[in-house]
């Protein structure tokens, strides 16, 4: 089992001290990308590896060179019953990678609403946000994972949290389309006149990309056409 799918060979060993301990060491052996057995295994869903690699006490929240966990890599694949197997052994739930971003960022980027509802009974942290400022719900918004936008909602994901350009989850769905997730945030009360740094509203960023449908979803709910910065009046030259 553990020949076929761990990147390194974890090799037979007597039940001395010393091989117990040389063991041990074998199942956290990194690769070149700084990856583990345990990675690996999670990486592909290999629920009965990820098991016995635990039991060799595998170290849970070991991280590659992206900084990624195992969680991470079981929440990116979708590997609900993987997930929940590291998660019953103390896997830590938020740890950031290189991104910042958290297996929870992972997972709803994915739309993974198993693995994400998951994550979130086991206490999460929902407004987290990333290098960027992107939160798991901004994430899901932006991908169009409206059962993950839901999910996040009715736990209490913030709303309005802003990234690091000043856009809500609204402004982003808005820019990309995603008509059901727009449906979904303004039936939840995001802000739908709010603008960003470059001054711009959902509203604006939604009619320039031609996104016919999610304009009329925000002049149905109220949207202003004349937010101080969504127009710039002519003016005759003198």
């Amino acid at each position: 089992m553990s020949k076929k799918h761990g990147s390194t060979p974890i090799h037979k060993t007597n039940s001395s001290g010393h091989d117990t301990v040389r063991k041990r060491a074998q199942v956290d052996v990194k690769d070149k990308n700084g990856s583990t057995p345990l990675h690996k295994a999670a990486s592909n869903g290999h629920e009965r590896v990820v098991e016995f690699l635990l039991e060799q006490r595998a170290q849970l929240d070991v991280v590659d060179d992206n900084g990624s966990t195992p969680l991470h890599n079981a929440a990116v694949g979708g590997y609900q019953n993987v997930v929940r197997l590291l998660l019953h052994n103390g896997a830590q739930c938020d740890v950031m990678n290189v991104n910042g971003e958290t297996p929870l960022h992972k997972a709803a980027s994915e739309g993974y609403e198993n693995v994400v509802q998951l994550l979130v009974q086991y206490n999460a942290q929902l407004d987290i946000a990333a290098i960027n400022g992107s939160t798991p719900l901004y994430e899901a918004a932006s991908y169009g994972h409206d059962n993950v936008v839901k999910i996040l909602l009715q736990n209490g994901a913030q709303i309005d949290v802003e990234d690091n350009n000043g856009s809500t989850p609204l402004y982003e769905a808005a820019s990309r389309g995603r008509d059901n997730v727009v449906k979904i945030l303004l039936q939840n009360g995001a802000q739908i006149n709010a603008k960003n740094m470059s001054g711009s509203t959902p509203l604006r960023v939604a009619a320039s990309g031609g996104r016919d449908t999610v304009v009329q979803l925000l002049f149905l709910n109220g949207a202003q056409m004349n937010v101080a910065g969504d127009l710039s009046p002519c003016k005759l030259s003198k």
